[in-house]
């Protein structure tokens, strides 16, 4: 069962996510709502996937994806956000982020997609 930490700083976004994972192939390993916070839990959990807002008050998710990488290589980082930028797709691509979805799309299978499961 593949893992996944959710960070996001709206709480709120952070509850739907697990929700929509929920009784899916998917286990929530932890939630972080920093990008401080959400590197810290990586580096202990050694997640398969984290699913990361790109906009955040401490660290964006472009600052925090190659942190997380250095922590934990095998993980699969999907950058998320509510708007659907092409400058957004580039940066994420540039970091080392599997992928970058926009939050309104983001489903247990669309993630299946981003791992190429």
């Amino acid at each position: 069962m593949p893992s996944i930490l959710i960070v996001d700083d709206q709480l709120e976004m952070c509850e739907l996510f697990q929700e929509v994972f929920t009784d899916t192939e998917f286990h929530v390993v932890g939630v972080a709502h920093r990008g401080a916070e959400a590197v810290r839990l990586a580096g202990e959990t050694q997640p398969d996937v984290v699913i990361m807002d790109i906009e955040m008050p401490d660290m964006t998710g472009i600052e925090t994806t190659p942190l997380i990488l250095a922590l934990s290589p095998a993980t699969a980082v999907v950058l998320i956000s509510a708007l659907d930028d092409r400058a957004y797709r580039q940066q994420a691509k540039d970091v080392g982020a599997r992928d970058f979805v926009a939050k309104g799309v983001l489903t247990a299978s669309r993630l299946r997609d981003c791992l190429g499961a």
